[in-house]
């Protein structure tokens, strides 16, 4: 990590050592596995190499990249110039609409699947009910992509058991249907929650810390809340009837700011503004929300969906543009 990122670990870090954290409620050492997914550069690299006809082939799964990503990136435009594009999804959305082909996939609730968030805690994704339509899930598409089978397997779940039978104690028959009754398996179940100790804060690390630049005008904060989250969410109408946890504003985003400042500014509860910066603008009715820095301006990222369903399709603006 660099720049304010790190600045911010390094502050993290120094607060839970200040308050007895590590090694109760933060536990460094069975830490969450999480993909942090492909960096900016990463993004922008292979943008690149779309544009220069170094890519034959793109498969999407769970992404959203048209609708996810700066319009300045001109990654619909970048798609159209691969040979090949397919998505795996669940609906047509703004980047199933750019692709050739579509492959619709299965509800989670229709699928195996495995993870292991924490080590030594593996749990098993069973589905529920068999496919209500003709869907695969992603993981056998992704086989029958490859040529139909991998290492013997022709479906993912015959892959997902072979993979597991390295993990059974004795019969690996028995084994299976017990982690199947419980729904994971926990070898390593002893070790959550043991109090490892404080980890020694490394005082030198303060001088990393970076100060914001000074500038006039207001910083422009962008979050997912707890109703749309990245506009997954967008099309379901009970999640956007979900009163926000805070501000209890329902089926749109808005500018929230320090009443304070709003009155220097002479606006009032839903006064319409024009947010702009030098990538874009649009305009969002205010929201006066105690609290706040009195120069910061937040705004929710997934609304403004285009291709979400009825439901989400024009609810607020998307904040990415900005």
């Amino acid at each position: 990590a660099t720049g304010s990122n790190a600045s911010l670990a390094i502050a993290v870090n120094l607060l839970n050592s200040m308050l007895g954290n590590d090694g109760k409620t933060v536990d460094h050492v069975a830490a969450l596995q999480l993909d942090p997914g492909a960096t900016d550069r990463e993004i922008q690299d292979l943008i690149q190499q779309m544009n220069s006809g170094k890519v034959q082939s793109v498969i999407v799964i769970g992404a959203n990249p048209v609708y996810h990503l700066p319009e300045s990136y001109k990654f619909a435009e970048a798609l159209k110039k691969v040979p090949y594009s397919a998505a795996i999804q669940d609906r047509i959305d703004e980047t199933a609409k750019c692709t050739q082909a579509v492959l619709p996939v299965n509800h989670y609730l229709e699928s195996w699947g495995d993870a292991e968030l924490l080590p030594g805690v593996y749990s098993i994704q069973q589905p529920v009910i068999r496919p209500l339509w003709a869907t695969k899930s992603a993981e056998d598409y992704l086989i029958a992509i490859d040529g139909g089978s991998i290492k013997g397997a022709s479906t993912f779940h015959q892959y997902m058991k072979s993979q597991w039978e390295g993990r059974a104690r004795g019969d690996f028959r028995k084994f299976w249907q017990s982690s199947l009754q419980t729904g994971y398996f926990a070898p390593g179940a002893a070790d959550l929650g043991r109090d490892r100790g404080a980890r020694n804060f490394n005082a030198g690390s303060l001088s990393q810390i970076t100060q914001p630049e000074k500038t006039s005008g207001f910083k422009l904060g962008l979050y997912y809340n707890v109703q749309v989250l990245d506009g997954s969410g967008a099309n379901n109408s009970y999640r956007q009837e979900l009163p926000d946890p805070v501000t209890k504003v329902v089926w749109e985003n808005y500018v929230a700011i320090l009443p304070d400042t709003g009155r220097k500014l002479k606006l009032k509860q839903g006064s319409v503004v024009t947010v702009k910066t030098a990538k874009g603008s649009f305009e969002l009715p205010v929201h006066l929300q105690p609290g706040l820095h009195p120069e910061a301006v937040f705004i929710a990222l997934g609304y403004g969906r285009t291709d979400a369903g009825l439901t989400g399709n024009g609810q607020g603006k998307n904040a990415i543009a900005l």
